[in-house]
């Protein structure tokens, strides 16, 4: 084998090892019950009084992903949030594969924790992939218990929100128009179990557009040393 070639190899490989280090990162995520109530318009023009819960999200990704059999997959997701992501997101409940973002608390935080570092409380702009300005604000206090090695053994959040979005809202977006007050609560640890998936999901999704730019970096830099071999 020629130096190119040899090349050529060890570039796939270090493109190879780069994407499963992208996609297998490995978050401590936990299931989030998200509950809100408030207030919209109705045709008439008059204030009415709404609610909805972290189900519709989990609802909206899975139609916006699987629209012949939305429902079916529906029932294999959950809303999570992602400790180290600072965000809510759907994944896949058997395996925390990861399918969708729908809120970050990640951009504009403050936090104060005590000595060992067991409970930490936080004030956050809530964002979304949808707009530039916060859309939001979250209170919130976490308790939680780590390892000797860091690693998160024990987790609890929970907290209130209130947000709202300019627009009419729609079947899709009901929360569009709405000023929305709610509450939120963590529950047991989703397990992360599979690299990446298969379906490109309509919602941004951070992890999947490193792991297009690392393919085409990797792919261009192949072809590159591929031309310099012949």
């Amino acid at each position: 084998m020629n130096m190119n070639k040899k090349l050529a190899l060890a570039l796939m490989i270090g493109f190879c090892s780069t994407m499963m280090a992208v996609a297998q990162a490995p978050y401590d995520q936990f299931l989030i019950t998200w509950r809100a109530s408030g207030y919209t318009t109705n045709a008439a023009g008059r204030l009415v009084a709404v609610a909805a819960t972290g189900q519709q999200f989990v609802n909206r990704i899975a139609q916006d992903n699987f629209p012949n059999n939305w429902q079916a997959v529906a029932a294999q997701l959950c809303l999570v949030y992602r400790a180290e992501k600072r965000d809510m997101a759907v994944v896949y409940r058997s395996t925390g594969e990861f399918l969708a973002d729908v809120y970050q608390v990640e951009n504009v935080f403050t936090e104060l924790t005590n000595p060992p570092n067991t409970t930490v409380v936080v004030q956050a702009l809530l964002t979304d992939e949808f707009h530039d300005n916060a859309i939001g604000s979250l209170f919130g206090i976490q308790t939680k218990t780590t390892d000797k090695n860091g690693n998160i053994t024990s987790f609890a959040y929970s907290g209130n929100f209130q947000y709202s979005m300019p627009g009419p809202p729609t079947p899709l977006d009901p929360e569009v128009g709405t000023i929305w007050i709610g509450n939120f609560v963590t529950g047991a640890r989703v397990p992360y179990k599979l690299a990446i998936s298969s379906v490109k999901p309509k919602l941004p999704a951070p992890i999947f557009r490193e792991a297009r730019r690392t393919f085409h970096r990797g792919a261009e830099l192949l072809q590159f040393h591929q031309h310099l071999a012949s």
